[in-house]
């Protein structure tokens, strides 16, 4: 058995491409050009998962955008996913991404964006979400995830460089709880323009692809950052 531990510990630190929380999972960073390139498993589509890539005015079912004035969600032209204008091409800048109307703060320093998830609208929690970071990651920054039992844990994206004018940085943070996810947002201070921008946010019970699955598994039983595994 500690045999086959090892085995586990060093297959993640090998692909490590998932962090464990507490319950929380973290999936990525990873590029993203598509919906292809999801870890997600998106066959419940319009069922029990959704995915928003704000090319229209209708928001997809369950998801609260901006629910605080401050916080309120805007789109905005570029900075899209790849394939949103029908094309992968290095363009983004006929589609559309979601960003704050404002910074949150007196010193004009912080950009925030937030997405909460209505379970009596959509008639469970989602245990999988996902967003694409298109602009805005930079050296105070991070996905902030909260879970139906109001744990709360932040991935950082400090090590990130997204490149507005070109989709070939832009990078998918995806987050696991089997207890549910009742918000998720992005955020950044000391930004600077064009500021903090998402698209594709995708939320539901879709659980990863296989290969993704293995190592959420894994983050699971090993400790990151140290190399060792629990009983």
């Amino acid at each position: 058995m500690n045999a086959l531990r090892f085995i586990l510990c060093s297959g993640l630190l090998l692909f490590g491409s998932s962090v464990s929380h507490a319950a929380f999972t973290f999936l990525g960073p990873t590029p993203y050009r598509s919906a292809a390139d999801s870890p997600f498993n998106l066959s419940g589509l319009g069922a029990t998962f959704f995915l928003e890539d704000f090319e229209d005015l209708v928001p997809q079912p369950g998801l609260d955008i901006g629910p605080d004035p401050i916080l309120e969600i805007v789109r905005q032209i570029g900075s899209s996913v790849d394939a949103d204008d029908g094309v992968i091409d290095d363009s983004r800048f006929t589609g559309f991404s979601a960003g704050p109307n404002m910074v949150i703060d007196a010193a004009l320093t912080t950009e925030i964006i937030q997405f909460k998830f209505d379970v009596g609208m959509l008639g469970f929690v989602p245990t999988a979400v996902g967003l694409v970071i298109t602009s805005g990651a930079g050296p105070d920054s991070g996905v902030t995830v909260i879970d139906n039992d109001s744990n709360r844990a932040t991935f950082s994206t400090n090590s990130l460089v997204i490149n507005s004018f070109s989709s070939a940085d832009d990078r998918f943070i995806g987050i696991l709880n089997p207890a549910g996810i009742v918000q998720v947002e992005f955020f950044a201070r000391g930004f600077s323009a064009p500021g903090v921008l998402v698209d594709h946010v995708q939320y539901g019970l879709a659980v990863p692809e296989p290969s993704a699955f293995l190592l959420s598994v894994l983050a699971i039983s090993c400790y990151p950052g140290r190399g060792y595994c629990w009983a």
